[in-house]
């Protein structure tokens, strides 16, 4: 994946990214789901892996100082390239980019909060 391709994820909606990540939980089907059924399925998926991702995610200081020095659409990519690097092992037969633009449009802030609050305070 390169930065454009990156680029281009971050630029979607989350709406978009999930119904992208429903599509690779399901693969090819005859009958495929609808958007709205792709939505429910990877949110429940991304529930589910979520307190896996915390840990692995928030745990990581290479993540919290890209995080925290973020001013620019280049450092966000550079977010989604070390998120991606850090979760692939988790996502099996989901992009971990896609995840990776999802936890950065979503918030890291939001997944690491508790975290991040108890080492630096």
């Amino acid at each position: 994946m390169d930065e454009k391709e990156v680029l281009m994820l971050l630029d979607a909606d989350t709406q978009e990214l999930y119904i992208r990540i429903g599509r690779e939980l399901t693969g090819k089907n005859i009958f495929p789901l609808g958007d709205e059924k792709l939505m429910e399925l990877s949110r429940k998926w991304f529930v589910d892996l979520r307190s896996k991702l915390k840990s692995i995610v928030c745990s990581n200081e290479r993540v919290q100082s890209i995080f925290l020095n973020q001013s620019n659409i280049q450092q966000r990519i550079s977010l989604v390239f070390a998120l991606a690097d850090l979760i692939s092992s988790l996502t099996m037969n989901v992009s971990p980019w896609s995840v990776s633009a999802l936890l950065v449009k979503e918030g890291i802030d939001t997944l690491c909060k508790d975290i991040w609050s108890s080492h630096n305070g």
